[in-house]
């Protein structure tokens, strides 16, 4: 007995939904990695950066996260100046260190 199978509209459609997912997954796995290539050339951009560069990057992002905080009445206004003002204090500091090793030419830490 030979068994004869009839491919329906249905089965075309099914077919078609799994190449069209097939065809999805190959561009999700290409957009991946078009997006480690970027990660990767950021961490790369950000390994040459300064520890002062660093700092001030950091600086801005918690200045970013104080001010929405005082916006939305999580903290004072009085208590987010100080954190900001302790915040610049510590990068002036470290703008200082930075630049005398500049002035002395010791770059070992830069």
């Amino acid at each position: 007995m030979i068994y004869q199978y009839t491919i329906t509209e249905e089965d075309l459609s099914i077919m078609d939904r799994i190449q069209k997912l097939e065809d999805e997954n190959i561009e999700t796995t290409n957009c991946l990695y078009e997006l480690d290539n970027k990660i990767n050339s950021i961490k790369t951009m950000y390994e040459t950066l300064t520890e002062f560069e660093r700092a001030l990057a950091r600086f801005g992002d918690k200045v970013a996260l104080i001010a929405g905080l005082e916006i939305s009445d999580k903290i004072s206004p009085e208590e987010a100046y100080q954190q900001i003002k302790d915040l610049y204090k510590d990068l002036k500091r470290l703008r200082k260190v930075e630049r005398k090793e500049w002035e002395t030419g010791d770059l070992s830490n830069v």
